[in-house]
């Protein structure tokens, strides 16, 4: 009998600490996802300030690219637009949206867009956002 309660013991102990390692596991996925979202917020508005300070975007509601800077893009638009169209997603935000943009055509963007017109804080994916639309 008390091999029993021995092992019934182990059994709850063994899974409150499963359920503790869950838990936790849970707690700090989901701290982490608040900070990439808090981070990725700072990074497009920075690619704001950016863009708007070059001079290839104004503030006003909405944003505007001056058609120079989509311009530059001309190259990566079809393939970028192309993409946009087999997603599906139509409900897309401007936050996912660049985030798959630079996932996908980051080095692209980064070697024919960003270096040769001298831009580095993200203003390449607001004009390829703004360029698609």
């Amino acid at each position: 009998m008390n091999f029993d309660i021995a092992t019934t013991l182990n059994s709850a102990v063994s899974i409150i600490s499963l359920l503790g390692v869950i838990w936790i596991s849970a707690v700090k996925i989901t701290t982490l996802d608040v900070k990439v979202e808090t981070i990725w917020s700072f990074l497009m508005k920075r690619a704001l300030s950016e863009a708007i300070v070059q001079g290839v975007a104004t503030h006003n509601s909405p944003v505007r690219v001056t058609d120079e800077a989509k311009r530059w893009m001309s190259d990566l638009i079809p393939p970028i637009r192309d993409f946009y169209a087999k997603s599906g997603r139509r409900n897309i935000t401007d936050a996912e949206l660049a985030m798959e943009i630079e996932r996908r055509f980051g080095d692209r963007i980064l070697n024919e867009v960003c270096i040769p017109h001298g831009l580095y804080m993200g203003a390449c994916l607001l004009i390829a956002i703004q360029a698609i639309k």
